[in-house]
């Protein structure tokens, strides 16, 4: 098995160029992915009985690195599942967990270490055992139970930390694994396990409204990669639909979202200060036209910059400022839509 661990003032006016102290650590939303083929189904009702042997079976939900509690009893802990991000797809049928969730009860993520001599990671209800969690479907015995675990040689994990689990994990050093929807005793659906996914980085979200340039550009954001607080390279900011042959730059910032109007036009402000800008950057594309773009990557800025690093856990914003200088109306400058993401260990 492969585990990848994953963990010129004159040009920019309007905004304080300060430096900004790096965010602390702070929870990290996680998305697991755990991926099986259906191989036999003795469900009638659906949605669970429209699912056939064959179908790919995925089961995915969300945690936050750290809202977890550990077992008094075992070298166990357990990350609080997303209710809400809980999705069991099984062909064409989705269902998620019991709702509402029974009153007491938490879904956990559970990773164990050495426990005693072994790793893995199993859904439960129960920091230590994988009793699996309820659905929201009910069968002869009450509601259907998800039970998913998986077991591994002793020197998988190096502890019982999310964000040290970071990668992929399929049948290498895999010693017990069990993927099952329960009915009372009986396992009446049963899956088999392909892979485990634990990744950090949902995915960035575009926010607030760009300015319209003077030839009617509107430039919009978008990223590609990890934004890491320790990779060297590989989160790149893309600006598209810009000013042709026009420079321009990035910012960002880790202080919140906000749309304030910015001159007498159309661009908005998403960025709230004090900010860090990226290098002028010499733009493409043709003049007079929308098809100017640029690309940056803030991976290699912190590398490059660490005082400008926002830490693991920062929700970060940013924006593109460039020339638009027959655009008077917006002090000849023009600003993109803005974009939110996470920061990565």
């Amino acid at each position: 098995m492969s585990i990848t661990k994953i963990a010129s003032s004159s040009l920019f006016p309007l905004l304080a160029l300060l430096a900004l102290t790096p965010v602390a650590e702070a929870g990290v939303t996680v998305r697991v992915t755990v991926n099986g083929t259906v191989v036999g189904n003795q469900i009638n009702p659906p949605p669970l009985g429209s699912a056939v042997v064959g179908d790919a079976a995925t089961m995915t939900f969300e945690l936050d690195s750290d809202v977890f509690a550990n077992s008094p009893n075992f070298p166990t802990r357990g990350y609080e599942i997303d209710q809400s991000s809980f999705e069991l797809v099984l062909g064409a049928a989705t269902i998620g967990l019991q709702s509402p969730f029974p009153a007491g009860q938490t879904p956990y993520f559970v990773i164990r270490n050495d426990d005693p001599a072994v790793d893995g990671f199993f859904v439960s209800t129960n920091l230590d055992n994988p009793f699996g969690v309820p659905l929201d479907q009910t069968g002869v015995f009450g509601q259907f139970i998800d039970s998913f675990s998986v077991t591994y040689g002793g020197s998988t994990l190096s502890s019982l930390g999310l964000l040290g689990a970071l990668g992929t994990y399929d049948f290498t050093g895999l010693t017990v694994f069990n993927f099952t929807i329960d009915d009372g005793p009986f396992n009446p659906l049963i899956i088999d396990f392909v892979s485990l996914t634990i990744e950090c980085a949902p995915a960035p979200v575009n926010y607030c409204t760009a300015g319209v340039s003077a030839n009617g550009c509107q430039a919009l954001l978008s990223a590609t990669g990890v934004a890491s607080a320790s990779a060297a390279s590989g989160f790149n900011l893309i600006a598209s639909g810009v000013e042709g042959s026009k420079d321009g730059l990035f910012f960002f910032a880790a202080n919140g979202r906000q749309a304030n109007t910015w001159g007498n036009g159309t661009s908005l402000q998403c960025v709230v200060p004090p900010v860090f800008r990226a290098s002028l950057l010499s733009g493409a594309g043709t003049p007079g036209g929308c098809d100017g773009s640029f690309s940056d990557d803030l991976n290699a800025r912190w590398t490059a910059k660490p005082a400008q690093n926002p830490g693991v856990g920062a929700l970060v914003q940013a924006q593109l400022w460039y020339r638009d200088p027959q655009n008077t109306s917006n002090q000849t400058t023009s600003l993109s839509d803005g974009i939110e993401f996470t920061v990565c260990p």
